[in-house]
């Protein structure tokens, strides 16, 4: 069983619950909401990390597995259909698609994105953007209350997670889930059982203050309308007296709040792409309310339904009807940081990047030694089978190089002499030259000198790139064959080279075509490749590659 903790952090609150997860069941263990007091000359930093410290203390959660979440309100949605159908090309391709698609700069964003469904040609995908400056926040928040979270999730994410988890999602057919916080409305379309869609709007239940502010100016202005001003929205601090402010409205504010709600479900399943009606709405968070449930459903001519996912794990001793509206982000969190996570979201990458996720290992020392022997002995095993590997194909090239300067010269070699055997061609050819065999002398346009200009660039290459690593592997090289076939027909006279190999990525295929184009002969040769191997533990993915050049003598 697996103990992980989830931190949902707001502008008005933080939430805390720490669950032990088994294949079979959660269990709830602690949860507390503390809110953030920002007072005069405070730094919210500073009023946000005291309010986690509280909702740790009173939680009694440990602070190893951790993961935080970031507002959907904050976050950049697009979705996109992209040619390509495997994680590696669809990651290397989706910042930029969506790139073209928005009004910021990429640079200051963190992308991500969770694949929604294939098609003949590709896939389609979910986007998700969100500030560099939100991660770094809440980063520095939780480094002020000692705690490193693993990752950096949103929040609708972990809902979908705790409502995966705990039973609610049991048909392919879609509904939506409607999660109201008290700044937002969140809707997440599922279909499939599987997120389609998601979409966050300015629209909340409003606080007792705007209540009776807005009885004393109900005769002068509509009841209450999506809110999408720059303007910061009210700040509601969750409490029991606050989740029953819906009941505590009168039946004109009641209906016009749900009225504003069903506009904003109907305009959401215009614009999405659900295959049919939804089936049914969950209500979740501020709305979760068996007589908004009801009021909605009338409106909208829909079952909706109230879920509280804690009624699919268990409670641990703890107040299961308190916990209610107010678990469902954090209990998903937690689940994260159980490794289970059906979206695969995470905004702390690159420069955000986890960089003490060893720390987090629980194994013995035992185990650890065991492990590290047969690791060790892996290696060696490896690297014993690529020297002879190695071995064979450099004596293969040293006899070459002697059987060439044998015929280039024609004298013959003595073995002792076999590693110089180029070194003597080239001694052989400056001697030629420094006697007036110089200019267009024919060995210089024979295919002999078109091969050692393949060799000293393929060598150039592996010298640049053997401590270098691109495109997330490193450098591996494999020349498979070189072809030289010379026509020494008057007339006609040309030289055909052709190699061919296998290399490790695209991105070293680039290198060595770059690599190649600095030798003039090679400046326009004809490339070819093709992906090889797939995806698995080693990851045994590359390519087959070969190039071509004719030179005319």
């Amino acid at each position: 069983m697996s103990r992980g903790v989830g931190i949902e952090i707001t502008d008005q609150r933080v939430r805390v619950a720490c669950i032990d997860h088994s294949a079979k069941k959660i269990r709830v263990v602690g949860f507390a909401e503390a809110p953030v007091v920002v007072e005069k000359d405070k730094d919210p930093v500073v009023a946000m990390a005291d309010a986690v410290r509280k909702a740790f203390v009173d939680s009694k959660a440990p602070r190893g597995r951790c993961v935080v979440s970031i507002d959907s309100g904050e976050a950049i949605v697009r979705e996109l259909t992209l040619p390509f159908k495997t994680e590696d090309q669809l990651r290397k391709t989706v910042t930029f698609e969506l790139e073209s698609q928005l009004h910021v700069a990429i640079d200051d964003l963190v992308v991500d994105f969770f694949k929604t469904g294939e098609t003949e040609n590709g896939s389609s995908v979910v986007a998700v953007a969100v500030p560099k400056k939100s991660v770094t926040q809440k980063l520095k928040v939780l480094e002020a209350a000692g705690v490193d979270p693993l990752a950096v999730d949103l929040d609708l994410a972990a809902l979908f997670a705790a409502y995966e988890r705990t039973g609610a999602i049991t048909t392919d057919d879609p509904f939506l889930i409607v999660y109201g916080t008290s700044r937002f409305t969140k809707i997440l379309l599922v279909e499939g059982k599987k997120p389609r869609s998601m979409r966050t709007i300015r629209f909340s239940f409003p606080t007792q203050e705007e209540i009776t502010r807005e009885a004393e100016e109900r005769k002068k202005a509509a009841s209450w309308q999506t809110r999408d001003q720059a303007e910061p929205a009210p700040i509601v601090i969750l409490g029991e007296k606050e989740q029953q402010q819906f009941k505590e409205l009168d039946v004109e504010h009641r209906s016009t709040l749900i009225e504003i709600l069903a506009k904003e479900v109907q305009r959401f399943l215009m614009a999405s792409a659900a295959s049919a009606t939804p089936t049914h709405i969950l209500l979740s968070g501020e709305y979760e309310n068996p007589e908004a449930a009801a009021m909605l459903a009338t409106a909208l001519g829909l079952v909706v339904k109230v879920h509280n996912p804690i009624a699919g794990a268990e409670a641990g001793g703890l107040d299961a009807a308190a916990m209610a509206g107010r678990i469902a982000v954090p209990l998903g969190l937690a689940l994260k940081a159980c490794e289970v996570d059906p979206l695969g979201l995470d905004f702390r990458k690159s420069e955000f990047s986890y960089q003490k996720k060893f720390d987090v290992i629980k194994t013995t020392a035992l185990v650890t030694l065991e492990l590290a022997i047969v690791l060790l002995a892996a290696v060696a095993l490896y690297y014993h089978f690529e020297h002879d590997r190695l071995k064979a194909y450099h004596d293969q090239m040293l006899e070459a190089q002697v059987n060439l300067h044998n015929i280039a010269t024609e004298t013959t070699l003595p073995p002792e002499k076999s590693p110089e055997a180029y070194t003597e061609l080239k001694k052989t050819l400056q001697e030629v030259e420094r006697q007036g065999g110089g200019g267009d002398h024919p060995i210089e346009r024979s295919a002999l000198d078109l091969s050692n200009q393949v060799f000293r660039a393929i060598y150039n290459f592996g010298e640049k790139f053997q401590t270098k690593q691109l495109g997330e592997k490193k450098m591996y090289l494999l020349i498979e064959s070189i072809r030289v076939q010379q026509n020494t027909t008057t007339g006609s006279e040309s030289i055909d080279v052709q190699v061919s190999g296998t290399i490790a990525n695209l991105e070293y295929i680039t290198a060595l075509k770059q690599e190649l184009k600095s030798v003039e002969p090679f400046k326009d040769a004809k490339w070819e490749f093709q992906e090889s191997g797939g995806p698995g533990p080693n990851d045994t993915r590359k390519f087959q590659f070969s190039f071509r050049k004719g030179k005319r003598t």
